[in-house]
């Protein structure tokens, strides 16, 4: 069922076990490229430093990127890269995406642009969510397709339920997070698989430059929650102490 709890993942663009990598303790923040500057994005706490996301695992979350985004970064766990060094296989149940907009990255967003889409998010974000999975939907099963070829087994499929909002948690002139929840099955020739996932998502203006943030942790209480939630506000925080 692990395999099958990872592809589920996966389709939620994220990526799928392969080989070991190595264990890396993690630096407060990662430098990227955002429209041609470097930009500094934080570590969360028990996650390690982007450089050390296992190859194969960055070329899938590129290929689950939507066309018209960028992807700035995949963050790991240090525990999950931990266990996968001593040869174990584990499920990614907490992980974080970083991406940029490519239309925007250069020329950045206006006051106005991004107060329409906080609009949004207020007023219909079940709505704009569900137009997301569906525009994702081809790309993420193109992309299970070929690890399906890869790992020699036909039958992989996964579906991804309703993404619920959760509603705004955090809001500032420069940012808005909302969090979601999702149930997720995945079917394998070992069997069927099915669970929730959460994701806080935020857009955050660094010098006018959108950055999408999304951090995912499997669901199961409250608890699961609240961590991604205060994750995100502290992640937050830091982005704009660390790109004044």
């Amino acid at each position: 069922m692990k395999v099958a709890r990872s592809l589920a993942a996966l389709a939620a663009w994220t990526t799928l076990v392969v080989a070991p990598g190595a264990h890396a303790d993690a630096p407060d923040a990662a430098s990227v490229t955002l429209a041609r500057h470097d930009v500094s994005l934080p570590v969360p706490a028990d996650f390690a430093d982007p450089s050390s996301t296992p190859p194969e695992q960055r070329v899938l979350a590129e290929r689950l990127t939507p066309a018209n985004n960028r992807l700035l970064a995949l963050i790991l766990t240090q525990d999950y890269l931990a266990h996968r060094a001593a040869g174990d296989k584990p499920h990614m149940s907490r992980y974080m995406l970083v991406q940029t907009i490519r239309a925007v990255e250069d020329s950045g967003v206006d006051a106005t642009t991004f107060e329409r889409l906080k609009a949004q998010f207020h007023q219909n974000a079940d709505a704009w969510l569900a137009k997301a999975r569906e525009t994702a939907k081809p790309q993420a099963d193109a992309a299970i397709h070929e690890v399906g070829k890869q790992i020699g087994d036909p039958t992989i499929s996964v579906e991804l339920g309703t993404i619920k909002s959760l509603g705004i948690f955090d809001e500032h002139p420069d940012s808005i997070a909302l969090a979601t929840v999702q149930p997720i099955a995945a079917t394998t020739a070992s069997g069927q698989h099915a669970f929730n996932q959460v994701m806080a998502y935020a857009v955050v203006l660094v010098d006018r430059r959108p950055v999408l943030a999304a951090l995912y942790s499997d669901y199961d209480s409250q608890a699961d929650i609240d961590w991604a939630e205060q994750r995100m506000r502290a992640w937050i925080a830091r982005i704009h102490e660390l790109n004044p």
